[in-house]
């Protein structure tokens, strides 16, 4: 996480997997929530949260050229290829000014993570470690389950949005914990891996229209709207589609099926 921003072959794809690796520190975090002391999960979280974000734009900017070119890889009437092309030109210049500006920004960035203490010291594996680990997975579905629920009510880029980092971290809460059931697992974290697509996908297209509006106004032609306001209904329509089969089960069940299977887990000794 930290030698990719010091020395990045590729800055914006180093970008990209420091973010990522930053969202599984928080993930893990809201694993383990309920085994640690609430100041401690509380400064941890603040400080993953808050370098992501000094890195957000810059990789905001790279997902705009991603989506361009995914909206350009299907056959589309030539003004509306040309207006993408060009603003993704547009987007490519800002991002290399960008990066050139904010240099400092992204190795200050580095330095907070190589200078942070880890919280190996503070954190105390009691007798309670698996019901706090139960606790943790059941809440972060729980969250996830909540916004499927309101999304097929009335679904907004909004709540999309909140939906997609709640789903995020129930992936990565699998992930740490797939040797409960690995067959299982990891069939499921393939259809989550799915649905976060899906919805980041939707939200890129919302941070793009966001992007354009705000530095051109009005300069997007109705067209090239439209065939981004298609496409985002379209990731919406199948990431609540399949939402509704991955969180089929209410959070009480849930948590007892779940109980049951790190249960064995445990009792063949691999916890």
């Amino acid at each position: 996480m930290i030698e990719s921003l010091e020395e990045p072959e590729d800055i914006h794809s180093s970008i990209h997997q420091a973010r990522k690796n930053m969202k599984m520190m928080r993930a893990v975090l809201r694993l383990i929530r309920f085994q640690l002391p609430g100041k401690i999960y509380n400064r941890e979280n603040k400080f993953y949260r808050d370098v992501a974000r000094r890195l957000s734009l810059a990789r905001d900017l790279t997902a705009m050229t991603e989506t361009i070119d995914k909206l350009t890889s299907t056959k589309r009437k030539q003004s509306t290829e040309n207006s993408l092309i060009q603003i993704k030109d547009e987007i490519l210049s800002s991002r290399k000014n960008y990066t050139q500006e904010h240099q400092k920004l992204i190795l200050n960035s580095a330095s907070l993570l190589k200078d942070h203490s880890p919280i190996n010291e503070e954190l105390e594996w009691d007798e309670d470690y698996f019901r706090n680990l139960l606790k943790g997975l059941g809440k972060i579905y729980r969250q996830a389950y909540k916004y499927q629920q309101k999304c097929s009510q009335h679904n907004t880029d909004e709540r999309m949005h909140e939906y997609r980092k709640k789903v995020k971290y129930l992936r990565y809460h699998l992930t740490i914990l797939k040797n409960m059931w690995p067959k299982m697992v990891v069939a499921w974290e393939n259809e989550l891996n799915r649905l976060t697509d899906f919805l980041g996908d939707a939200n890129d297209i919302v941070v793009l229209s966001s992007h354009q509006k705000k530095i051109h106004k009005n300069s997007m032609d109705s067209q090239t709207k439209a065939v981004l306001e298609r496409r985002k209904s379209r990731c919406h329509r199948e990431a609540l589609a399949l939402g509704a089969k991955l969180f089929a089960e209410k959070p009480g069940p849930f948590k007892k099926r779940i109980e049951v299977y790190l249960q064995e887990w445990e009792a063949i000794g691999n916890v």
